[in-house]
């Protein structure tokens, strides 16, 4: 059952409330006994419960260890300007990763608030890796790439959060094509859609031979396709050419129908 308001004890058979606000901890060390006091400064966690959450000491909420993948039950105990100290008084959930496919995503740079809606999206369906693609036809330049990470990161953060995720997707500089293929050569499933070409297979016969027991790299172009060029650099990294229909989808609709259609297949 997934993290919710509500949970069912086997043994009582009552009702028992999880607390609904939650968020994630990047420097939690192993916790090897409960309860567990942990300080926590990062200043975007800090900020967000102390001036967006508005949380008060003595509430309930959830914590989620981003490094071990785990969420506990926890209590504020001190609110402070720059640092937040929280104890973990038990564990709820861990993410069982062998029933969940690892998704890598290539996907070409699109503009404003469609590259933030990108990140959200592909954050609640699950996707591991987001690796922002600059090609010949990306009309967005990143200049500031530290910054714009930072940025990226709490984008996903926030969504993952309230997606009730366990893990924070890695969100990558941008790459160049050729860049992203020899990154991910270790991976033998690997499909880049394409919208043409003589050689290319519908993405649903490619991905019922997949076994989504291992990772599946999916690389997605710009918002004027890829160039030939570009496709016969990633099918020389054995990535196999696929579509997704007769129907010319915008970059951002056609990764969120690629990455639907493995979390599908896998059964999630």
């Amino acid at each position: 059952m997934a993290e919710g308001t509500m949970m069912m004890s086997k043994e009582s058979k009552k009702t028992v409330e999880l607390p609904s606000r939650r968020f994630f901890v990047t420097d939690l060390p192993d916790v090897m006994e409960l309860p567990y006091s942990h300080m926590v400064t990062e200043a975007f966690t800090v900020n967000h419960l102390r001036n967006v959450l508005r949380l008060k000491s003595g509430e309930s909420v959830l914590v989620v260890d981003a490094n071990q993948e785990i969420s506990y039950r926890a209590t504020l105990d001190e609110i402070e300007r720059d640092q937040v100290l929280v104890t973990l008084v038990s564990k709820v959930s861990e993410l069982d990763s062998a029933a969940m496919t690892t998704i890598i995503l290539g996907v070409g740079l699109v503009k404003g608030d469609r590259w933030d809606w990108v990140l959200q999206k592909t954050t609640e369906l699950g996707v591991r890796r987001i690796m922002p693609l600059e090609t010949e036809r990306t009309v967005v330049q990143v200049k500031n790439t530290a910054q714009k990470q930072g940025r990226w990161s709490q984008i996903v953060r926030s969504a993952a959060e309230q997606s009730e995720g366990l893990f924070l997707p890695e969100v990558s500089a941008p790459l160049t094509p050729r860049e992203f293929g020899e990154m991910v050569a270790i991976y033998g499933q690997k499909a880049v859609l394409v919208e043409r070409g003589a050689d290319r297979q519908t993405f649903n016969t490619v991905l019922s031979g997949w076994d989504l027991t291992q990772p599946v790299v999916l690389a997605v172009g710009p918002e004027g396709g890829w160039t030939q060029e570009e496709v016969e650099i990633l099918m020389g990294l054995n990535f196999q050419p696929v579509s997704l229909g007769d129907r010319v989808l915008r970059a951002e609709t056609a990764a969120m129908a690629a990455i639907s259609a493995v979390v599908y297949e896998q059964g999630a």
